[in-house]
């Protein structure tokens, strides 16, 4: 059968925890793990008994199912994403000058193809993934390339970023021993590497407290310390007590300046892009319903959708233009709304939005007639999604300790640049995705009938 399990994260209720399926699936961010953890719940498993299979699906379904497949293998980057799977694009984030680097402090690194997945295809044992699943776009790793028997997994985009340019390291072999120790021990790899990054930031600006220090030496790119640190965290020992607590708590307990360099949306610390130099990715850490997390919003549409498909849907060509702030509102709900309704079909964001660029899930709306029966039309989906979101804001509201914020840390406020990243300018996307979204200027839904 299969497991879902938490690891000693978990079990030690580390705000970050995840919950771990298989060797490297993982149910990470919000400290699931942690929740799992305080019910001295440590595993649920899934025994596949002796049950008898469910009837051969029909002859309509088949081909519904068949079509969809074949439609993401002839995709233009599958060939890509099944060999190199999503670390395969770590040079493109970089060259794009989207790539938060040394705690989001610059946009690119030297060497990245040192850093990219594609330097670890001689490492590769064998592809996988989840079951059935045409992409396959993960990998075992032999990094001794001496028939190991104790492989390693392949990394995804984010953990690559952020354990390695985000903390300063360039060494591809200590990025995956890191982030395989980050599944071992159950820990979010995107807000342990952030927090992490935090410490390092603060210690080269010389502001981290020497007495939490203790006379560790956290250069940037220092692989040892970054996992003798995980160690800590799990422990509850050292500096690691204090960065358990995520960014923006532990900022709290640093004082000083630390704040200003503490990279978080309500509470979650950002993913790999740097908000800064992609207006659309901003506006969605901002007002994404689970804090700074690009996965929740996914808004890749606004590199992927032609120019002429943004002036017809937008009104403008700018809406694709990740430097202009431009219909960013407008693009924004459009990528909240289709991503909350990939999460209810269950279906991966991989193949819908960076295979078949599905932004008005055409290719799932008659898969899933195929499959049902129904008759349901696009705008179906979308009535679904804007109540769900409207959900999502109230249930927020309602538990929230304190007035929800959908705006972003003043790191990434750019003053010198006007047309840029700047305080006015976010607020002014917020108050258009309200607008686009039929929320009042709070960003309070209307109270569902």
């Amino acid at each position: 059968g299969d497991v879902l399990t938490i690891g000693p994260g978990g079990e030690n209720k580390i705000g970050f925890a995840a919950i771990i399926n298989e060797k490297d699936h993982a149910a990470g961010r919000t400290g699931m793990g942690a929740v799992m953890g305080s019910k001295n719940l440590k595993a649920v498993v899934i025994d596949k008994g002796d049950f008898k299979h469910f009837p051969a699906i029909r002859q309509n379904q088949k081909k519904a199912v068949q079509s969809y497949v074949t439609k993401i293998r002839n995709a233009p980057e599958f060939q890509t994403f099944s060999k190199f799977g999503s670390a395969g694009y770590v040079k493109w984030a970089n060259d794009f000058g989207i790539m938060g680097s040394k705690n989001y402090s610059e946009t690119s690194v030297e060497n990245v193809n040192r850093v990219d997945g594609r330097a670890l295809e001689n490492n590769i044992v064998k592809s996988n993934g989840c079951f059935r699943c045409p992409v396959q776009c993960k990998a075992e790793l032999d990094l001794q390339k001496k028939g190991s028997k104790t492989n390693s997994t392949r990394p995804e985009f984010e953990p690559m970023i952020n354990l390695g340019p985000k903390c300063g390291l360039n060494d591809i072999k200590k990025i995956v021993r890191l982030d395989n120790l980050c599944t071992r021990l159950g820990l979010d790899s995107t807000s342990a590497a952030t927090v992490i990054a935090f410490a390092m930031d603060l210690f080269d600006k010389k502001i981290l407290p020497e007495n939490l220090a203790k006379g560790l030496d956290l250069s940037w790119g220092n692989a040892a310390v970054m996992e003798t640190l995980l160690h800590q965290m799990i422990d509850n020992k050292g500096l690691g007590k204090v960065l358990r607590l995520g960014v923006k708590r532990a900022a709290e307990v640093f004082g000083r300046e630390s704040v200003k360099f503490a990279a978080h949306v309500k509470d979650l610390e950002l993913t790999a892009y740097h908000p800064s130099t992609i207006m659309g990715t901003a506006l969605g850490y901002a007002v994404s319903s689970r804090g700074g997390d690009y996965n929740n919003v996914y808004a890749s549409l606004e590199y992927s959708m032609t120019q002429a498909q943004a002036e017809k849907e937008f009104g403008t060509r700018q809406a694709v233009n990740i430097k202009s702030t431009a219909a960013k509102g407008a693009l924004i709900k459009k990528a909240v709304i289709t991503n909350i309704m990939v999460d209810s079909l269950g279906l991966c964001k991989v193949p819908v939005f960076s295979l078949l660029r599905s932004f008005n899930l055409k290719d799932e709306v008659e898969l899933i007639n195929g499959l049902t029966g129904l008759d349901l039309e696009y705008t179906d989906l979308l009535a679904a999604g804007e109540k769900i979101a409207a959900l999502e804001k109230h249930f927020n509201i309602k538990h929230a300790p304190k007035k929800i914020e959908d705006t972003l840390p003043r790191m990434f406020f750019n003053a010198d640049d006007p047309q840029g990243l700047t305080k006015e300018n976010l607020e002014t996307m917020v108050q258009e995705y309200y607008a686009a979204m039929g929320w009042d200027k709070k960003g309070i839904p209307p109270v569902p009938a």
